[in-house]
């Protein structure tokens, strides 16, 4: 993650979960059974990869970013929406099994995750930008003054809990 960075490994932890939400749908059309598992080892192993890459670098931006006094509620909205992800997902995918079989779940949150990754993407690339204006300021400013630090709510938590809760959904 040093390496990388946070918002490039979130963006990497989606790429790799979209793999393996399309993946899942793609294994239903193998017939050879020694084929069959060990696709599906490898196709959950990147999602695992991308799962952890995600969780990650998504709770340690949100720390980073988010004031002290605020630090407990983004984690609780973040972990909470998670949670609430977790509870429908399973209604969602039953419902969408019985639509179109077991391809359409992973198929439905692997195009979801294909859609959610420009939203994403422009919001990370916009909370980047807010926090070099920051950095720029503070770096100026000869009284290091809280007022400089201006923190962007509303876009923390759009950030974070909506695409964290698809995560929920689509675990």
């Amino acid at each position: 993650m040093n390496y990388l960075g946070r918002e490039n490994t979130i963006l990497a932890g989606m790429c790799f979960l979209t793999i393996q939400q399309l993946g899942l749908a793609y294994i239903t059309t193998i017939d050879d059974p020694d084929r069959f598992l060990r696709i599906s080892f490898i196709v959950q192993a990147i999602g695992g990869i991308g799962s952890g890459a995600n969780s990650v670098a998504s709770m340690a931006l949100m720390i980073a970013i988010s004031k002290k006094e605020e630090r407990d509620r983004n984690i609780g909205l973040f972990e909470g929406f998670t949670g609430l992800g977790f509870m429908a997902g399973p209604l969602i995918g039953s419902f969408l099994y019985t639509m179109g079989g077991y391809i359409m779940p992973f198929a439905f949150s692997g195009i979801f995750f294909i859609l959610c990754f420009p939203f994403v993407s422009y919001q990370l690339v916009k909370q980047k930008r807010e926090n070099a204006v920051i950095e720029e300021n503070r770096a100026k400013s000869f009284t290091g003054s809280e007022e400089l630090i201006q923190y962007n709510k509303v876009s923390i938590v759009r950030m974070f809990t909506v695409p964290r809760f698809l995560f929920g959904i689509g675990s």
